[in-house]
């Protein structure tokens, strides 16, 4: 009966620069292999904060959202307005994700001016069809992990009649754009 010593690089070699243990838990099977999730695109595996992206998401130029935003209101108690986004294809960075067509139904009071921020949320970067969200609060666009800001329109309800107008778009350097009833005006602060 022989004795032998079963070796094991866990209990040889410490953590330290060259070697670190994985978790199961951050390991992606694709091929019959297992790879560290964060380097397979759509392993759905998520980053421990900003720190680990890349400097073109963390800093102000997240992703390019090159649509059209346009709204008809219409008088009334209360007043209604459709805010509508043509469709687009956003671009952010080494990949492009094309949307459909979307619009929001709004109400306010005949003869006032309401800004609206619009998004939808899409983690998964899928595209196509989405639900549009128009808020009130700026802060709203902030608020998901999966977010995209489309962009912001400042809908003027008419006293009497209909009335249309145009929005700015969103996503361009991180700055919240708004418009007014006759056109893009500058950043909103």
């Amino acid at each position: 009966l022989t004795l032998a010593r079963v070796r094991s690089l866990d209990n040889e070699i410490g953590d330290g620069t060259n070697y670190g243990r994985t978790s199961q838990l951050d390991l992606y099977s694709s091929g019959g292999f297992n790879r560290v999730g964060l380097r397979v695109a759509g392993s759905g595996h998520r980053i421990g904060d900003q720190r680990n992206l890349t400097m073109r998401l963390t800093g102000n130029i997240q992703a390019s959202v090159p649509t059209v935003i346009t709204y008809s209101a219409s008088t009334g108690t209360p007043a209604t307005a459709t805010i509508s986004v043509a469709a687009f294809t956003m671009l952010a960075g080494s990949y492009t994700v094309a949307y459909n067509a979307m619009s929001v139904g709004v109400t306010g009071t005949a003869g006032t001016l309401i800004t609206y921020f619009l998004y939808f949320d899409d983690a998964a970067s899928a595209g196509g069809t989405q639900t549009l969200v128009a808020t009130t609060n700026k802060n709203d666009i902030f608020s998901g992990d999966g977010r995209v800001y489309v962009g912001g329109v400042v809908v003027q309800f008419p006293s009497s009649g209909t009335g249309s107008g145009t929005g700015a778009h969103g996503g361009i350097g991180g700055a919240v754009q708004g418009a007014t009833s006759s056109g893009p005006s500058p950043l909103l602060q």
